[in-house]
C-alpha cells in the first residue's frame, strides 16, 4: 500500500514542464510474477498546469483521478476515472469535465516487454502501442464529457482497437 502527500511538484524536460499542487495519492497493490502491479491507485491536487513547446498552457483546477489494475489470465484490464472543475486553455474554460474508461485484454506478455524498456524513441513507443492494439484489445468509453458555456456534451461507446490500427482495410 502507499500514501503520498505532495505540496509541490515541479518537472521540466525538452517536451515542456509540468506543476502539480497539492497533491495527494493513496493505492493498495501487489506485485504479480511476473513483475507487473495490480490493484487500485487514487489522487487527487489543487492544480495542474502543462506547458508543451507550443502552445498555451493547460491548466486543470481540483484535478482527481482513479485507476484499477486487474490481472485476467494472460490479459490485463484496466479501468481509468479522470475529472476536474476546470480546465482552462487560451483563456477558454471548460467545465466538469469527466473521462472514464476501460482498457480490456491488454496482453500481458506484451506489455511486461514494454514495462522493461526504456524510454526513448518515440517511433519505437508507436510502433508497441500499435502492437497492443491489434493483440485484440478494446477500448470502452464509459463517459467523456464536460459543459462549455452552459452547454454539456457527453459521449459513450466501445471502440475495437484492431481495426483502426490494422495494414489491412476492415471488410465491409
Amino acid at each position: 500500500d502507499s500514501d503520498a502527500q505532495v505540496p509541490y511538484v515541479s518537472m521540466r524536460g525538452p517536451g515542456g514542464t509540468m506543476e502539480l499542487k497539492e497533491g495527494t495519492m493513496k493505492g493498495a497493490q501487489r506485485q504479480g510474477v511476473d513483475g507487473l502491479w495490480f490493484g487500485t491507485m487514487h489522487g487527487e491536487a489543487d492544480s495542474l498546469v502543462i506547458n508543451g513547446p507550443k502552445g498555451p498552457a493547460v491548466q486543470l483546477a481540483r484535478p482527481r483521478f482513479a485507476g484499477t489494475t486487474t490481472e485476467r489470465g494472460d490479459r490485463i484490464d484496466q479501468r481509468v476515472e479522470m475529472d476536474a472543475d476546470t480546465l482552462t486553455v487560451a483563456g477558454e474554460e471548460i467545465e466538469a469535465l469527466h473521462l472514464a474508461y476501460q482498457l480490456n485484454g491488454l496482453d500481458r506478455a506484451m506489455l511486461r516487454r514494454m514495462s522493461e524498456q526504456k524510454a526513448g524513441d518515440p517511433a519505437q513507443v508507436i510502433k508497441q502501442l500499435k502492437e497492443l492494439a491489434l493483440s485484440g484489445a478494446e477500448l470502452v468509453i464509459d463517459d467523456l464529457s464536460a459543459r462549455y458555456k452552459g452547454h454539456t456534451a457527453s459521449l459513450q461507446g466501445t471502440i475495437a482497437l484492431r481495426p483502426w490500427f490494422a495494414e489491412e482495410p476492415m471488410p465491409h
